[in-house]
């Protein structure tokens, strides 16, 4: 594996102090006994509102800095943010480019400690930004493929990755391979498999397509605290591993579900009221609005959209709503559909880290939270005609 270090300079001061007080590395956080309290409210007015003044595009999972402040990686410029806490800019991390420092095509984005994560699949590398202006550069030797990519969050001895098995792009459901990645970014173990979305084969008039079924469930993986979430959306449990792949516990609760017949009558009514090409641009929309067509109802629908794991250990999983959440209805978020947020606004349901059920807590409307500390949640909002924002809002516990 490769390891490349340099320093640049321009980047000294800009942010030294913007993160330098963050928590230790996830894996050092112990599982909660005792602290912060269950979160109850989320105030409604964002506290920090980043919006089309600042040209974000392709916004990737933005996350909360230790003062406040927020980082918004941005796939659009291959370059991550950084704001004060007011929305003032603090620096630009990477930027388009090969050299170490410089990004070709950045998929995700995460703190450790004080410095922060970059994960650039095109060039099959992990680049660390330090606080000083260092850059420390990874090379991942067996690198997952550029469908899925690198989780979100650290491991103390590197990441974890998630990749489609070969068989995906046929009909069937995916099967989601998680794997650990250790810090000179060799593969050392494979930690678990996550069944994913369920495909389905389409006639158009140039042949056949395969795409995902209207009501298709989905992998989501988690990485917090230095724990792995694996969970699929058809059933209502989410398996915590550690490091090695041994499971520590399962969270699982209890959700009335949809019937399959109503759900899809419910989607095919809300595509033809967005008109043509709701699905998205080109090919895409056409194979989304045939497979929507012909689709059959499945047999199970599925429980959850999303889930995210906060500061302090608890889960947030917002219910599956198919005219909010539907793939056929770009219901799925940007970015590869096992990491990507997908479940903006509405009542999340809280459990506590050990699986009890807490209560419910209203996301302001339109948001789809990316991360969630002890007092603040940070998201992103899509306008109609597809602007991005990002916007900080305050966090009660009790």
């Amino acid at each position: 594996m490769i390891r490349t270090c340099v320093r640049i300079g321009g980047l000294i001061g800009l942010w030294g102090g913007l993160i330098g007080q963050a928590p230790a590395p996830a894996a050092a956080w112990a599982l909660p006994q005792a602290g912060p309290g269950a979160p109850f409210e989320v105030e409604a007015e964002a506290r920090l509102s980043l919006g089309p003044d600042f040209d974000l595009a392709g916004v990737r999972l933005p996350f909360l800095l230790a003062d406040g402040g927020v980082a918004v990686p941005l796939a659009g410029s291959n370059e991550v943010r950084l704001f004060g806490p007011d929305g003032t800019p603090r620096a630009a991390l990477g930027g388009t480019g090969s050299a170490p420092g410089r990004l070709e095509r950045l998929s995700s984005a995460w703190a450790r400690g004080d410095a922060i994560e970059v994960a650039d699949l095109r060039v099959r590398r992990i680049t660390r930004f330090g606080p000083g202006g260092s850059v420390d550069t990874i090379s991942l030797g067996t690198p997952p493929r550029a469908a899925e990519g690198i989780v979100p969050g650290a491991l103390v001895d590197g990441w974890v990755a998630s990749d489609l098995a070969p068989r995906s792009l046929e009909p069937g459901r995916d099967t989601v391979i998680v794997q650990h990645l250790a810090a000179d970014g060799r593969v050392l173990t494979e930690l678990g498999r996550v069944d994913g979305m369920d495909r389905m084969e389409v006639q158009l008039s140039e042949g056949r397509a395969t795409g995902a079924h209207p009501l298709a469930p989905r992998a989501i993986v988690r990485v917090a605290r230095g724990e792995i979430y694996l969970a699929e959306t058809l059933t209502p449990r989410i398996r915590v591993l550690d490091a090695s792949g041994a499971q520590m516990r399962e969270i699982t609760w209890v959700v009335e579900r949809a019937d399959p017949v109503e759900a899809l009558a419910r989607v095919r009514e809300v595509a033809e009221a967005l008109g043509p090409g709701a699905g998205g641009p080109g090919d895409i929309a056409l194979i989304r609005q045939r497979l929507l067509a012909v689709a059959p109802p499945p047999f199970l629908v599925p429980t959850f959209s999303d889930f995210l794991v906060d500061d302090a250990g608890y889960v947030w999983v917002r219910d599956f709503d198919p005219a909010l959440h539907t793939e056929s209805l770009g219901g799925l978020g940007s970015g590869s559909y096992v990491t990507s947020a997908a479940g903006g606004g509405g009542a999340w349901r809280v459990l506590a880290p050990d699986g009890r059920e807490v209560g419910t807590v209203e996301v302001p409307e339109g948001l789809a939270p990316t991360h969630i500390g002890l007092d603040a949640m940070v998201g992103v909002r899509v306008d109609p005609l597809g602007a991005e924002s990002v916007h900080v809002h305050a966090l009660r516990r009790r």
